[in-house]
C-alpha cells in the first residue's frame, strides 16, 4: 500500500504514524469474525490503514479498485470574476 508523507511531515513522523496505524489496523482485524479467503481481510486492512494514515495528515492515493467503477472527473474552479448565473423567475398566474 503506497502512502506518502503529508505536507510538513518529516520521515520520523511518517514512520511513527505508519507503525501506529499498522498496530491499530491489526487490532481492528483481530476483533472481526472469521474472514473469507478471497482477499477480504487484505482489503479491510488496506482501507483501515489508508484511513488511519489519511487521518494523520499523510497523502494516500486511492487505488482504482476502490473507486467502485465511478468515473472521476476533475474540473478546475471557475475564475474568481465569473458572474453568477441569471436567476429565472416563474411567471405568476393572475386572473
Amino acid at each position: 500500500m503506497l502512502v506518502l508523507p503529508g505536507t510538513g511531515k518529516n520521515n520520523e513522523q511518517f514512520r511513527s504514524d505508519d507503525a501506529s496505524c499498522r498496530q491499530q489496523t491489526q487490532q481492528q482485524l483481530a476483533t472481526l469474525p472469521e474472514l473469507d479467503s478471497n482477499g477480504e481481510g487484505q482489503q479491510i486492512y488496506d482501507i483501515s490503514y489508508m484511513q488511519c494514515m489519511y487521518g494523520k495528515g499523510h497523502r494516500v492515493p486511492i487505488p482504482r479498485e476502490l473507486t467502485y467503477g465511478m468515473k472521476q472527473e476533475w474540473h478546475s474552479p471557475p475564475p474568481p470574476n465569473l458572474p453568477a448565473p441569471p436567476q429565472h423567475t416563474q411567471p405568476t398566474d393572475q386572473h
